[in-house]
């Protein structure tokens, strides 16, 4: 089992002083933040899988170079094999839920959707899986505190968990939408109601998912006060909700996009955000993404 780390080519270079085109309509780069630092392939070790509700796991892995400097938003391509009836055939992008860097260790949660996340869920110490990270371009709230509302669906939550812990320390009044199909499977809040976050959890059993009736809750929560951050993850109902904000009071609006990868890195050219136009490759996720800005005066993709 190896322990070692290796430094990977430089991928949190923001690139060319001329960005290509925005990669969905509504969708744009964010500006260059706090630099990105380069990813580690490391062995990680298993030291915790277990079964949340619904579908869900949650895994925790010891990966220190990922645990001191992860971003809000950003991820890890995860990778399993060589196991007796094989292991996931290719890397699978899991967003970083939670971080403890003192303990050097990362979290993330996972859904049951093939052959290979089960596997992923037999794992036990002392196994270990490959991991890759950290990836992508993270949020980059605005500077001035305010209110921040975040919208998630399932376990879009993992990219927006810890968004909601920086931006409470930095003097943000935060709230949070938490979606799924029943109760069961709205999980990943936890973290949220420990640090006193306010929670609104929905559900499409429950008859209280749709946007219009979240809206009257934050409203309410609010007191009719608009948001002045929207972040969102997980649901193109939920990002549509955060399109409105952005519309109607001016709202800095920043959505996580997901999509299937192969390398994470930009090698593959498989998470592309749209159709080529012109000479340009629209942006693709790992790479310019999974963060992008809402634009208003744009059709929402």
């Amino acid at each position: 089992m190896s322990t070692t780390a290796e430094p990977l080519w430089a991928v949190g270079t923001d690139g060319p002083a001329e960005p290509p085109p925005s990669p969905a309509p509504g969708f744009a780069r964010l500006p260059a933040g706090t630099p990105r630092p380069d990813p580690v392939w490391r062995d990680a070790d298993v030291l915790e899988n277990a079964h949340l509700a619904d579908r869900y796991w949650s895994m925790r892995l010891a990966a220190p170079e990922v645990a001191g400097c992860c971003r809000p938003g950003q991820f890890v391509m995860v990778t399993v094999g060589g196991q007796p009836g094989g292991g996931l055939a290719l890397p699978r992008p899991m967003a970083v839920h939670a971080t403890d860097p003192a303990a050097g260790t990362i979290e993330i949660i996972y859904g049951l959707v093939g052959a290979g996340t089960r596997h992923l869920s037999t794992l036990a110490a002392p196994a270990s899986v490959g991991t890759l990270g950290p990836l992508g371009r993270p949020f980059e709230p605005p500077g001035e505190p305010g209110r921040a509302l975040l919208l998630s669906r399932g376990i879009g939550v993992c990219s927006l968990s810890l968004l909601g812990l920086e931006l409470l320390a930095a003097g943000w009044q935060v709230l949070v939408v938490a979606s799924g199909r029943t109760p069961d499977a709205v999980v990943g809040i936890d973290r949220f109601v420990a640090a006193g976050i306010p929670v609104i959890s929905v559900s499409d059993a429950g008859g209280d998912a749709e946007p219009a009736a979240v809206e009257q809750r934050v409203l309410t929560a609010w007191q009719g006060a608009p948001p002045d951050y929207v972040a969102a993850c997980g649901s193109r109902r939920l990002e549509e909700l955060a399109a409105t904000y952005a519309s109607a009071s001016g709202a800095e609006v920043q959505v996580a996009l997901e999509a299937p990868m192969a390398c994470g890195l930009g090698y593959c050219h498989g998470c592309s955000t749209g159709t080529q136009s012109s000479m340009e490759e629209a942006p693709l996720v790992c790479r310019d993404g999974p963060v992008f800005r809402y634009e208003t005066g744009r059709t929402f993709r």
